[in-house]
Parts: structure tokens; C-alpha cells; sequence
């Protein structure tokens, strides 16, 4: 499977090397990556104490977020441990929102002839007349 990363602030697309330069991270650890900072653009919380740096080492050493969740108890106590055992449900569930889905069906989106008096009444109903010019 091939990950890339859309660079909003470049707007380019990053292939998987870029992806690492600027990140830190493989692509496929993109989403781990995120489930640990948090994504404040999309208001995903992360583990308190735990930044981007912080995140980056956590992966490097442990491998993905699960193994470094599995191996937060085990770490040298400090406020950042307990943080990652405490949050760890907070932090899969962030992966969750953060991953992209695969197994979606698209065939109801596929574009259908415009019915137009429904989509006149619609815009009307919602007071959107400005669209119906």
C-alpha cells in the first residue's frame, strides 16, 4: 500500500521519504503519530505530555502505538508514563479518528441526473436562494 501525506501549507503532495523528513515518521505511522500529539486542526486530542519529539522517540523505540502503549507500564515512572497508561483508551480511539477507512462502498455517491424541482424546493426550504441563480 502506498501512504502519502498532503502538505496543506506547501499544498503538495509528500511521497514517503518527505513524509519522514518532515514528520519524523513513516507514513503508515502517521496515523500513531497523531493518536500520540493529538491533531489540534482537527480537535483529535493527544496524550498530555507527550509532543511531537516525545512521539517520534516513543515510535522509533517501540515500533507503533499499540507497542508502545503495551510497554508504557514497564517505562521509568514519571508523569508522561502514567499519562500514556491512563490515556491509552483516549489514544486508540484518536487513531481511530485520525486513520482513513478502506472497506467504504461509493456506489451510492455516484452522480445522478439532477432532479430540479427538488433541488429548487430543497434551497428554498433552507433559504438558500442566492444557489438557485
Amino acid at each position: 500500500t502506498t501512504v502519502n501525506v498532503w502538505d496543506d501549507g506547501k499544498k503538495k503532495l509528500l511521497d514517503a521519504p518527505a513524509v519522514e523528513e518532515k514528520l519524523g515518521v513513516p507514513p503508515e505511522l502517521v496515523a500513531d503519530l497523531l493518536a500520540l500529539t493529538g491533531d489540534s486542526s482537527d480537535n483529535v486530542p493527544g496524550i498530555p505530555g507527550v509532543g511531537p519529539k516525545t512521539a517520534v522517540k516513543l515510535l522509533t523505540e517501540h515500533g507503533g502505538l499499540e507497542e508502545v502503549l503495551a510497554a508504557a507500564p514497564a517505562m521509568k515512572k514519571s508523569k508522561r508514563q502514567q499519562a500514556l497508561v491512563d490515556f491509552a483508551a483516549q489514544s486508540r480511539r484518536a487513531k481511530r479518528l485520525v486513520s482513513l477507512r478502506h472497506d467504504v462502498e461509493f456506489d451510492d455517491l455516484a452522480a445522478q441526473p439532477r432532479d430540479r424541482e427538488r433541488l429548487s424546493a430543497f434551497l428554498e426550504r433552507h433559504e438558500l436562494r442566492e444557489l438557485k441563480k
